[in-house]
């Protein structure tokens, strides 16, 4: 797929989203390379569409590099950080990258003034509770898992 290949009739998100498409076929197949360098392109035209942010990190993950599927995503959320499922999302990969204080750090700009990190528990955020343990399980720190 070449950008050079579009008409005056496509409109430039068309084009973006078959990029999108096509890079979330060769991800699921298998090829996280040939997935990449179509993100890239598509970043390449449109540098404000998350969406390839976030394939793209997920295809790092998948290769198990966890610390830049992070690292993208968090790039990601601070494009948009009124998005609650982008944030939930970064906080997930921070614990996956076992960034501990990142993922705190992020998961506090949704709560409220007077809640602190154990009113989570509290709100039955479970998500929040698993990812923690997972991660202090992995970082050998029994007592927080």
């Amino acid at each position: 797929l070449s950008l050079s290949r579009t008409s005056d009739s496509e409109t430039p998100n068309v084009l973006v989203w078959c990029i999108y498409f096509l890079a979330n076929h060769y991800e699921y197949l298998g090829n996280p390379q040939k997935a990449l360098s179509l993100i890239e392109e598509g970043i390449g035209h449109t540098p404000t569409a998350i969406d390839l942010y976030v394939l793209k990190a997920r295809t790092y993950k998948h290769q198990r590099d966890y610390e830049q599927a992070y690292e993208i995503l968090n790039y990601a959320r601070e494009l948009d950080l009124a998005d609650r499922y982008l944030n939930t999302k970064c906080v997930r990969y921070a614990f996956r990258a076992k960034k501990v204080a990142d993922a705190e750090r992020i998961v506090k700009l949704f709560l409220r003034d007077t809640d602190t990190i154990d009113s989570l528990f509290e709100m039955q955020a479970m998500w929040y509770e698993l990812s923690s343990a997972r991660c202090h399980l992995k970082l050998k720190d029994y007592p927080n898992a």
